[in-house]
C-alpha cells in the first residue's frame, strides 16, 4: 500500500485528506505512518476546505454497491472474500496499480546538490535532521537532507540522483533500534558511500544535538 510519513501535525492533516482521495482513486488502502511524538504533539493548522455534500455524495456513487458507505436498514450488502478464480488477473492488476504509483512519490531534498554529508530520516526524525542541515549550513559544513514523506514507494531516485564523487557518507535518523529504514537506504545507496546510524528507541526522542554530533564525525 501507499505509506505517508508527516513530520508535523499540519502535514498529518494534509495527509489524511490526500490518503482518502488515493483510497477512493484506487480502492486500496492508504496507511499514514506517524509516531508517538507527533502524536503527542499540539501545533496549530489550517484545515482544507471541506467538501460539499453534492461533492461528498459523487464520491460515494463512484464506489459502486458493494461499500459500506451508509446502506438503508432494509438494504443488504455482502462483501465476500476472493476465491482462487481470478486471482492472477487481479494480481496482473494490482501490479501495473503499483507502478502507477511512482508519480505519486513525494520527497524534501534540502541542499543535496553540493553536499558531502547527506541526512536522511522520516517523520519527526527527518523534521530533526532538516533543522540541523540548516543549522550546519550555517557555520558552512556542506550537509543535505532526503526526507521521504512517501516512504511506499521508497524516493529511490533521490538516492540515486546524488553525486556520489562528492557525497562521502549518509547519516540515517531514525527512532528504531535496530534500525529499520536503513534498509531501504541501503538498497538506494548501493554500497556507493558508507552509511552511519543515529538511533533512539524505547520512548527516547531522537535531538538535533544526538544528529549533529553524528554528522560532524562523519565530516572529519
Amino acid at each position: 500500500m501507499i505509506v505517508l510519513a508527516p513530520d508535523s501535525v499540519q502535514e498529518a492533516v494534509n495527509m489524511t485528506y490526500k490518503a482518502f482521495d488515493l483510497a477512493q482513486r484506487d480502492k486500496n488502502p492508504v496507511l499514514i505512518l506517524t509516531d508517538g511524538v507527533i502524536g503527542t504533539m499540539m501545533e496549530p493548522v489550517i484545515l482544507p476546505e471541506m467538501r460539499s455534500d453534492a461533492e461528498v455524495n459523487a464520491l460515494k456513487n463512484e464506489l459502486g454497491d458493494w461499500a459500506f458507505k451508509g446502506h438503508h436498514k432494509d438494504k443488504k450488502v455482502l462483501v465476500l472474500p476472493g476465491g482462487w478464480s481470478g486471482q492472477e488477473e487481479r494480481n496482473k492488476r494490482n501490479a501495473a496499480l503499483y507502478e502507477r504509483w511512482e508519480k505519486d512519490i513525494e520527497v524534501e531534498e534540502i541542499m543535496t546538490k553540493d553536499a558531502e554529508v547527506i541526512l536522511t530520516g522520516f517523520g519527526i526524525s527527518g523534521r530533526a535532521a532538516a533543522s540541523v542541515v540548516y543549522e550546519l549550513r550555517k557555520e558552512g559544513y556542506p550537509v543535505g537532507l532526503i526526507r521521504p514523506k512517501t516512504v511506499s514507494p521508497f524516493p529511490y531516485a533521490s538516492f540515486e540522483n546524488l553525486d556520489y564523487s562528492r557525497v562521502r557518507a549518509i547519516l540515517d535518523c531514525e527512532m528504531s533500534i535496530p534500525a529499520q529504514y536503513v534498509w531501504d537506504v541501503k538498497m538506494a545507496v548501493k554500497d556507493r558511500c558508507r552509511i552511519k546510524e543515529c538511533l533512539r528507541s524505547g520512548g527516547e526522542i531522537i535531538s538535533k544535538k544526538m544528529i549533529k554530533e553524528a554528522a560532524l564525525e562523519l565530516l572529519k
